[in-house]
């Protein structure tokens, strides 16, 4: 019916963020050049506050956040440093010698190393192997198989999911900690060879010598450490056969916080179908696509999931790479994960370590040690100021450290979490995450007061936008959310156009621009659901109906049929096993956020459609 249509086109369906990575700013706020858009803008303020003052307000909860950024990254270096696992400076004064590790470089599209020999000897690998069985066994009653466990309780830096289960290193054995300990001199100077001038680049300029080489960095008052090391399982062995692939024990994409992240083999491949490490920058992209292809049409799925060669071996990535564990077909595939940071260390014995080393981590102690001598790398701030963000969004309040006895009020709502968003941009201008993260949080912003002033601000997200897909061209995400800025803007400018006869309408580029969006968002969702990564099935349904909704809108319900049949009756992303995807409205309590909104994208989709088909089958 007519009401159904008016229904879904209210229906603007942004994908939901999957990322679970959680000292002043030293350089001028970083302009968009193109529009002339700000890092921060005025026009986003209550009237009663002058722009000046808005700017140093914005000033100041900036260096709140980047406070709260440090105190988060001194808090975890503490807690590193109480563990029995080892930090680069601790091992640098051992007189044992470490073996260089041989390494060579994946491809051209990511930055990602293999080791050509192993890490770890098969001995080393039973005994983590065994370590981590004893403690699930332990365990089995308490966490593997509690709520808690499956909803990510064991670590912060982990996703947790049906036929996935953990242990921290912390967890194992004084033989099986050891054992990692033993690996962690080579591997340390493995990063450092690998990925040393990017380490160089990103720790506040301390080395002041950009030619030196890495072999040299380890004289310096900084060390690599772990922040997090876990042993994980991914178990299909139970999995039933005709489950899809988007079913199947994986992960979704994510960036891990951090410097690096090592990925170690403890099972031979052998022993397992499927799985490996799903890096989203090698997902297929033609660059002469032009929107005008159907879905079926799309670029075939590629297999770009990397595994190490062999049981023992690794392959190491920067944690910016965004990535996903693959869907395991059948087998059992377990890993030893390493999540590498960077922080000034002092190079003394024990007794004589700096309080940081030996403090607790208590708030008041870290709150004093969170200091520019102790300042975390550029890289991670922008890491930590998204998570920061996803956390206010979530509805938190986030005490800030108080400052030469000072305090400041607490991070929340809307406001903080979009300028954790600019102090993310600003750390690194090059993270399109952290653009499409701010363009999404400024289009959640309530209206403008005026046209003009909400034509600036969608001008300013399309901006936010434009960086995002030029730093992360192969992010669904991106062109999804794209798509509805587009279109968003081009009603804005026909209402302007309506009212002012001097302002620009929209023209027929802008639906080019608007139908390519969503046909790069759908396929590069469809790489994702095929490569098997959690959510991503969900993810593309969303890019279809938004794609599927801007067609009936205009009245191509030729166009529209074929997109909304891909979620309603056909294709890989339409299946979903047996369950039903049916949705009543009171179901919202009953089911989890993520299958609820699943869902009711299905029975949006049906409704759509249905009314697209009778619209056909009277003009025919």
């Amino acid at each position: 019916s007519t009401s159904a249509l008016q229904r879904l086109q209210c229906i603007l369906i942004l994908v939901t963020f999957t990322s679970w990575q959680t000292s002043a700013l030293q350089k001028p706020f970083f302009p968009c050049e193109s529009r002339g858009a700000k890092i921060y803008s005025s026009r986003s303020c209550n009237n009663q506050i002058h722009s000046q003052q808005y700017d140093s307000y914005c000033r100041s909860r900036l260096n709140n956040i980047l406070s709260v950024v440090s105190t988060g990254h001194a808090k975890d270096v503490a807690a590193s440093l109480q563990t029995n696992i080892l930090a680069e400076h601790t091992l640098n004064r051992s007189s044992k010698e470490t073996a260089e590790i041989p390494f060579k470089w994946w491809d051209d599209d990511v930055s990602v190393i293999e080791t050509t020999t192993p890490v770890l000897s098969d001995k080393s690998r039973q005994i983590i192997l065994q370590s981590a069985l004893k403690y699930w066994e332990e365990h089995e009653e308490t966490e593997s198989l509690s709520e808690d466990s499956k909803s990510g309780e064991n670590s912060r830096f982990t996703l947790q999911g049906p036929n996935k289960r953990e242990v921290r290193a912390s967890g194992l054995s004084s033989e099986a900690i050891e054992t990692i300990n033993e690996a962690l001199g080579s591997t340390y100077s493995m990063l450092r060879n690998a990925f040393g001038k990017q380490v160089v680049e990103l720790h506040h300029n301390q080395c002041d010598d950009e030619e030196e080489s890495p072999a040299h960095l380890s004289k310096k008052d900084w060390s690599l450490l772990l922040y997090d090391a876990l042993v994980i399982e991914y178990d299909a062995t139970s999995a039933e056969q005709l489950l899809p692939v988007s079913e199947r024990p994986a992960q979704p994409l994510h960036r891990d916080l951090g410097l690096f992240s090592v990925n170690i083999a403890l099972d031979d491949p052998s022993n397992f179908e499927g799985g490996g490490t799903v890096f989203e920058r090698r997902f297929p992209m033609d660059e002469h696509f032009d929107g005008t292809d159907t879905y079926e049409s799309l670029a075939s799925p590629t297999p770009c999931s990397i595994l190490p060669r062999a049981a023992g071996y690794a392959v190491a990535h920067p944690c910016r790479e965004r990535h996903a564990g693959g869907a395991l077909i059948s087998g059992r595939r377990t890993i030893l994960v390493l999540f590498v940071t960077g922080a000034h260390v002092n190079d003394q014995p024990s007794s004589e370590r700096s309080p940081l080393e030996n403090s607790n981590t208590d708030d008041e102690d870290v709150r004093v040690k969170a200091t520019p001598s102790n300042s975390c790398p550029k890289l991670e701030i922008s890491a930590r100021c998204k998570s920061l963000g996803m956390t206010l969004g979530g509805g938190s309040t986030i005490p800030v450290p108080s400052v030469d006895s000072l305090s400041s009020p607490p991070l929340n709502g809307k406001e903080d979490q979009i300028l954790c968003y600019r102090a993310a941009v600003e750390s690194d201008p090059t993270d399109g995450e952290a653009w499409l993260y701010l363009g999404m949080g400024l289009m959640s912003k309530p209206p403008c007061d005026s046209l003009q002033d909400q034509l600036a601000l969608s001008e300013e997200i399309i901006e936010c936008l434009d960086r995002a897909q030029e730093f992360n061209p192969t992010d669904g995400r991106v062109f999804n959310t794209l798509g509805i800025a587009l279109q968003q803007h081009q009603q804005l400018l026909e209402f302007a156009a309506a009212s002012e006869p001097d302002q620009r309408s929209s023209s027929p580029k802008d639906n080019d621009e608007i139908r390519i969006a969503f046909a790069k968002a759908a396929t590069l969702h469809k790489h994702a659901a095929h490569a098997g990564c959690m959510g991503a099935a969900v993810e593309a349904r969303s890019a279809l109906l938004n794609w599927g909704l801007w067609h009936a809108n205009r009245d191509e319900f030729e166009m529209a049929v074929p997109i909304l049949r891909q979620i309603c009756v056909d294709g890989i992303v339409a299946d979903t096993s047996s369950k039903d995807l049916e949705v009543a409205d009171d179901d919202q309590h009953n089911l989890d956020v993520r299958e609820y909104e699943a869902k009711r994208t299905v029975r949006d989709a049906k409704s759509l459609l249905a009314f697209c088909e009778k619209q056909l089958k009277q003009k025919s």
